[in-house]
């Protein structure tokens, strides 16, 4: 079976932002929300990388990662809105 090159929804949030939106959306997130999308997009750490340096389980990092992600999104999005 063929993988998707298709860009998946958080590609597509990312991509329809900015620079300048996604750093203000990152404000408006928990301090370990903050931390965890820094040492990914920012330095680019990997899981195993990630759970050494916060000293938490893979499996916490997936989940706090995916947790994450979902809440950048939802700030992304709130800033579409007409206010």
């Amino acid at each position: 079976m063929l993988e998707s090159t298709d860009p998946g929804p958080e590609e597509v949030t990312l991509d329809r932002a900015g620079c300048t939106e996604i750093a203000e959306a990152i404000t408006t997130l928990s301090p370990n929300h903050q931390e965890i999308l820094r040492l990914v997009f920012v330095h680019g750490f990997t899981y195993s990388e990630l759970a050494g340096a916060l000293g938490i389980p893979d499996g916490t990092v997936k989940s706090r990662l995916s947790l994450a992600r979902r809440a950048l999104r939802a700030a992304l999005r709130r800033g579409d809105e007409p206010r």
